[in-house]
């Protein structure tokens, strides 16, 4: 299929993709108006037979409408919704779910290359390093004034996101490190070398400083199965599998058990889930999460099929906090911090299986092309779906639906494409 997007049109989508996925890691506030200058740009191509020629290939119309499905079944949520107001409010921070497979599934592989999507990942690799390195020289001038060492954990270190979610990019970003390194069929030159080794310490103290459960388990998970992977890359050695799984298992009884820090979360939690007694009222996240995936779940079954509609799920769960005498909790006006739980409530079956079918059908395409990349990133967002609700924030909707979208591409690129 010859080529006929301009120079000009080619190239803003690039920067304006580079640029968006250089801010994400510091701000969700500039993704928005990033998305709409893509958008016009993308019309202005006004090349549509190549727009849908390229949507026509496989696999990427495949997965164009999976996508876009589950965007559209918040849509078809606004028919039994009374709230409104909120339903469009989450209709508007989910667009990316929609606009990122469109603008990137029916872009030409001459326009975005697997080289251009290496250095958007680059891109992104480097600028969750510069926000770790960000943090903690800001957590270090805070605290030669005040002295105290909590500056340096949790939501005082974090000052542009939620740990959990600032948690998520870093793992990520250790992803892209180890692959450039090892894994990439092009091996870097020396002074990107020299880089990726230098993010790799500062993500993972990074990670360890966030102090966030989830970011802490996923990066766990991801290790674990990175490492079992290059350890038996080019050929099996069970002797060094077997030692590597014994050093894995050792470490978190070590952190969790033995090591005393100002903000050791994961230890608390432990301790909270072996005394249970703190479970009617708990004031601890974890305990938190418990009483709120209890009664999101029950209030799920209460509304099948269809659920309560797309901008409700907040309205019916503070209704229930308030009738189950969840003080703490109804402060707090906690969503379910589970999103298939949340979609479940709020969209019913049809919602729950489109969310879940997100998740399944790129994790087995990943498998069917052994490709590690997409595999780590679907581990990522899966597991942290568990633990928060990752579409009812903007930086979660906008990480998902870039990189998977990105993801997905790059697998399409021919063979030979690949390897250049």
């Amino acid at each position: 299929m010859p080529l006929r997007k301009s120079y000009f049109h080619s190239q803003l989508f690039y920067l304006l993709l580079l640029l968006a996925v250089g801010t994400l890691p510091f701000t969700i506030y500039l993704i928005l108006p990033i998305a709409l200058l893509m958008m016009i740009n993308w019309i202005a191509e006004w090349n549509w037979k190549e727009k849908i020629c390229c949507l026509k290939q496989k696999p990427g119309k495949y997965f164009f409408i999976l996508f876009i499905s589950l965007y559209l079944i918040y849509i078809i949520g606004l028919i039994y919704t009374d709230n409104f107001p909120n339903a469009f409010s989450i209709l508007e921070s989910k667009s990316l779910l929609l606009a990122a497979p469109l603008l990137i599934f029916t872009v030409h592989p001459e326009v975005l290359t697997t080289k251009r999507i290496n250095t958007i990942f680059l891109v992104f690799l480097f600028s969750c390093s510069l926000l770790a390195i960000t943090n903690i020289v800001m957590a270090s001038f805070d605290f030669a004034n005040d002295g105290r060492i909590r500056n340096f954990f949790y939501l005082e270190l974090s000052r542009f996101m939620h740990p959990s979610y600032s948690s998520m990019f870093m793992c990520l970003s250790v992803v892209f490190s180890l692959y450039f390194l090892f894994i990439n069929p092009v091996r870097p030159k020396r002074n990107l070398k020299i880089l990726l080794w230098i993010s790799i310490p500062i993500l993972i103290v990074y990670i360890f400083l966030l102090q966030s459960k989830s970011g802490l388990l996923v990066f766990a998970v991801i290790f674990f199965i990175f490492g079992l992977y290059l350890i038996n890359f080019k050929k099996k050695r069970c002797l060094f599998t077997v030692l590597f799984i014994l050093l894995f298992l050792t470490i978190p009884i070590i952190f969790i058990k033995l090591i005393t820090i100002p903000v050791n979360r994961m230890g608390a939690a432990v301790h909270n889930l072996e005394n249970t007694q703190s479970i009617n009222n708990p004031q601890e996240s974890t305990m938190q999460r418990i009483v709120v995936w209890k009664v999101t779940r029950n209030l799920a079954i209460d509304n099948l099929p269809f659920g309560v509609g797309t901008g409700d799920v907040k309205d019916v769960l503070i209704n229930q906090y308030k009738n189950e005498k969840l003080t703490y909790i109804l402060q707090k006006q906690l969503n379910a911090h589970n999103q298939y739980l949340q979609t479940f409530l709020a969209l019913g079956i049809a919602g729950l299986l489109i969310l879940i079918s997100f998740i399944v059908i790129p994790f087995i395409y990943a498998l069917k092309k052994r490709d590690i990349l997409l595999f780590l990133f679907i581990i990522i967002i899966a597991l942290n779906m568990l633990v928060e609700s990752m579409l009812e924030r903007q930086a979660g909707v906008d990480f998902m639906a870039l990189f998977i979208s990105l993801c997905i591409f790059r697998l399409s690129i021919p063979q030979k494409e690949i390897v250049a």
